[in-house]
C-alpha cells in the first residue's frame, strides 16, 4: 500500500467539464479573476490561493481545499467575495483529482514554448501532470480558452490529436505541391 503525501501550493482548482484543472502563476496575474469567469459559466470551485494535493493509495494526485476559507476569494479591486452567496452551493466541490495543470503565464518568453500548443508536463509530488502554458492579459478570455483546452485534452484522452492531424495535413500538402 502506497503512503499518502500531502502538499499545499499556492494556486486555484476548479472542476471544468468533469476534469480537475490546477491553475498555477505567479501572484497578480489572474487566477482567481479566471475562476470567478469560470464559476459564471457553471463551472466549480474546490481551491483557491491555498490548494492541498495528496498522493492518494491509488498514485494518483487529488486536490482539495486546506481550510475553511473555501468560499471566500479575494478579487482584486472588489475585495472578498463569498461564492456560496453569489453564485451558491452548488459550485463548491470537496475536491477532485488533478487532471490538467495550466500554468498561467506573462506574454513572452516564458510561454513560447507552446507554439502548437504541444502537450508539456508538470510534476507535482514525483508525477508528471499534463501541463499548458497559457499566456494571461486582460484582453484575453482566459475562461473560454481553458474551456477549449480541457475539451481539447479530453478529445486526446480518447486517442484524437489535433496537433499530428495537422502536421499530417500539413506534409500532405506540401508533397503535392
Amino acid at each position: 500500500m502506497r503512503p499518502m503525501s500531502e502538499t499545499v501550493i499556492h494556486g486555484a482548482m476548479v472542476r471544468v467539464f468533469n476534469l480537475g484543472v490546477l491553475l498555477l502563476g505567479r501572484s497578480g496575474i489572474g487566477k482567481t479573476g479566471c475562476v470567478i469567469d469560470l464559476l459564471s459559466l457553471g463551472h466549480c470551485l474546490i481551491a483557491d490561493d491555498a490548494v492541498k494535493i495528496t498522493t492518494g493509495q491509488d498514485g494518483g494526485l487529488h486536490a482539495s481545499p486546506c481550510n475553511d476559507l473555501r468560499p471566500y476569494l479575494h478579487l482584486r479591486g472588489v475585495g472578498v467575495v463569498d461564492v456560496r452567496q453569489i453564485f451558491g452551493t452548488h459550485l463548491l466541490c470537496d475536491g477532485h483529482r488533478v487532471d490538467l495543470v495550466i500554468r498561467l503565464c506573462d506574454e513572452g518568453a516564458e510561454c513560447e514554448d507552446e507554439l502548437l500548443g504541444d502537450r508539456l508536463s508538470y510534476t507535482l509530488q514525483g508525477q508528471d501532470c499534463p501541463c499548458l502554458n497559457i499566456p494571461a492579459s486582460p484582453q484575453k478570455n482566459l475562461a473560454g480558452i481553458i474551456e477549449v483546452a480541457v475539451k481539447n485534452e479530453q478529445v486526446k484522452r480518447s486517442g484524437m490529436h489535433a496537433l499530428k492531424d495537422f502536421i499530417n495535413a500539413h506534409e500532405k500538402l506540401l508533397n503535392h505541391q
